[in-house]
């Protein structure tokens, strides 16, 4: 799943069409994506997908304007610092838990690079692509509206 938001016209994590949940029940936006701010045997799923962590994941996305950079961890990390940093998600990995302004320090050279690429490649795009990019982006803005994550 992870570096295909070109192909699902975006990040599906946080329960916008995916969630995950780690062995000891942590509630994670992704398999990928280590922090939480609930755990499945203290609240129910629905309460997990509520909670302040999964909607201002949610609110933020889309990350950029860009398919091609549609990961909050690996293409935004100051983004995705900013969510854990407003709602107090903590790191559920279990051999080495770091805080997320940690882990954006080791990603922050490689996502800078790919931007440049990713920015130039997508400006190659076919216009239809582009296009259905932004219908989802409205479609996403329309169900943030109804989901009260706006």
């Amino acid at each position: 799943m992870f570096n295909d938001g070109h192909k699902v016209y975006g990040c599906v994590a946080a329960g916008n069409g995916y969630l995950h949940i780690n062995a000891r029940g942590d509630v994670e936006p992704c398999a990928f994506c280590h922090y939480s701010d609930s755990n499945i045997n203290e609240v129910s799923l629905k309460e997990a997908m509520r909670s302040p962590f999964f909607r201002a994941f949610r609110k933020a996305q889309p990350f950029t304007n860009n398919p091609l950079r549609s990961c909050p961890m690996m293409d935004t990390p100051d983004t995705f610092v900013e969510i854990v940093r407003e709602t107090g998600a903590k790191s559920t990995h279990r051999e080495c838990p770091e805080s997320a302004e940690e882990y954006a320090l080791k990603v922050k050279d490689i996502a800078s690079e790919w931007k440049d690429v990713a920015e130039r490649e997508y400006a190659g795009y076919p216009e239809i692509e582009r296009r259905r990019f932004s219908v989802l982006l409205k479609y996403l803005n329309f169900k943030k509206r109804l989901s009260g994550d706006a």
